[in-house]
């Protein structure tokens, strides 16, 4: 009966919301829980999520009955524990830490700077000993056509080449023809990052990238190229280009950290000094 009872709601709700009604009001409740009120706009912003959904009305069902069920085992559990000490400062830690942190994010946003150029330089010049790669990285093009695309030897040559002209021509071709295309010469790109574009070997990658500057490649449907103009291998030190987006974030949570240091420190010291701290 109780289920029945929930269907009818829930068909309710959604039959309200395809007609554009939106008086839902506080007197619109959907379930009860001791003093406790589900209505249709508390429920609105999930049913919504599910509203296009065949099952729709059974999720948004189950989702009542599960609430009913939490209230309930809440009443009774707040019943049993309603006067424990110990819930009742671990609620007030919580909520005070929350707050802190609310607040503490609040004041960061407020006050962040991105660290200066020369920051990160200084950084770099000092942690780049300890900042080697994992695995090779290239710069260069990579270029994915089918196997009875045209002008593959013109392709070629533009590829190995990889002037400001022999680019443009690429994309050119690329507007004409089915062509799957990256250029990243100015940018470094992880070894696995092409190899999910590229059929490259898993096995000596090092000796890969270092062993020649051009490589063609093929399966049943496609012809692959790839134009490496620079590279390093594995353990050698990262470039900062490549490490600098980390080396930011680096900085910048070391100067939240420094902010908020002294920001507490400020704010303890003014404390004291008009009287709203006393610390024997």
């Amino acid at each position: 009966m109780k289920n029945s009872y929930i269907y009818i709601l829930i068909f309710a709700f959604f039959a309200g919301c395809s007609s554009g009604e939106k008086a839902q009001t506080e007197e619109n409740v959907v379930a009860k829980a001791g003093d406790k009120t589900l209505t249709y706009k508390d429920l609105q912003s999930f049913a919504n999520a599910f509203s296009g959904d065949k099952d729709s009305a059974e999720i948004v069902a189950e989702y009542v009955k599960k609430w009913a069920a939490t209230e309930a085992l809440y009443l009774k559990a707040e019943k049993n524990f309603k006067a424990d000490a110990k819930i009742e400062k671990l609620v007030d830690d919580y909520r005070k830490m929350l707050i802190i942190n609310r607040f503490k994010q609040k004041i960061i946003d407020d006050n962040q700077k991105l660290p200066t150029d020369e920051q990160i330089a200084e950084y770099y010049r000092r942690h780049s000993a300890a900042l080697k790669l994992d695995e090779p990285i290239v710069r260069g093009a990579f270029l994915k056509i089918p196997k009875n695309a045209p002008q593959k030897e013109q392709l070629k040559k533009d590829l190995r080449k990889l002037t400001q002209e022999s680019i443009e021509k690429i994309e050119k071709y690329s507007l004409k023809h089915i062509a799957n295309y990256e250029i990243f010469t100015e940018n470094w790109k992880k070894y696995s990052a092409i190899a999910e574009k590229l059929p490259l070997p898993a096995a000596n990658k090092d000796g890969f990238v270092s062993a020649a500057k051009f490589y063609e490649m093929s399966d049943s449907t496609s012809v692959y190229y790839l134009s490496i103009t620079e590279y390093k291998t594995t353990s050698e030190e990262m470039p900062l280009e490549f490490v600098k987006d980390l080396i930011v974030n680096i900085l910048i949570e070391k100067n939240n950290l420094q902010f908020l240091k002294d920001y507490t420190q400020k704010l303890y010291e003014n404390g004291v000094k008009k009287g709203d701290i006393i610390v024997k």
